[in-house]
């Protein structure tokens, strides 16, 4: 793992993660979109916690969470 944080594919800076989120376009309430957030163990809770209060201040509350080995 290298840090990176992906959107559909774009690396995102944590920072900018909410304009991003707003950005994208969806096709009904951002409530009903799913999302699947995927992240390894290296990757610190404070983090998960930073993009999980990035979604729910944009509106998406459909939230997957999946982890992956080393």
């Amino acid at each position: 793992a290298d840090g990176s944080l992906f959107l559909n594919q774009e690396t995102v800076a944590i920072d900018s993660l909410d304009a991003a989120l707003d950005r994208l376009a969806t096709a009904g309430p951002r409530a009903s979109v799913p999302v699947n957030l995927e992240a390894d163990e290296a990757v610190p809770n404070g983090t998960i916690v930073k993009i999980l209060d990035a979604l729910r201040h944009t509106g998406y509350t459909g939230v997957n969470l999946r982890t992956r080995g080393p």
